[in-house]
């Protein structure tokens, strides 16, 4: 198995543009907001506890995500599922808008920081074809 992908806050604080303490209040603040699906789906009354649990053992054994195995044991539909994951998308919170809400980065360092991530991870990406 490859290496994990390097994450947007660990590439800023790599280059020395965050401190420690921000990583550690932004995923604070993402922890708090950001919502897994499993949550949404109970939270919406998709599911109840017990469900959740059942999709997470299974999830352990399958290694898909959450709204793949809820799917394959017939517990969501593709479309409820779909309908979670775009609410997730819609409402999680950024790290990088947190570091420039807290005042890490200003919108022009972030902007530019997310474009030159970007950038490389699509050399990274190429490079490992």
């Amino acid at each position: 198995m490859g290496k994990k992908p390097l994450l947007f806050g660990d590439y800023l604080l790599k280059k020395g543009l965050i401190k420690k303490e921000d990583m550690v209040i932004a995923r604070h603040v993402q922890e708090e907001a950001n919502k897994q699906i499993g949550e949404l789906a109970l939270k919406q009354k998709l599911l109840n506890a017990q469900k959740v649990q059942q999709i997470l053992q299974q999830q352990k054994i399958s290694r898909k995500k959450f709204g793949e195995v809820a799917i394959d044991l017939k517990i969501l539909t593709r479309e409820q599922v779909q309908d979670l994951v775009t609410y997730q998308k819609d409402f999680n919170i950024h790290i990088g808008d947190i570091f420039k809400y807290e005042g890490a980065l200003n919108a022009e360092e972030l902007e530019r920081e997310i474009e030159e991530f970007a950038l490389h991870n699509e050399i990274k990406d190429n490079n490992s074809e």
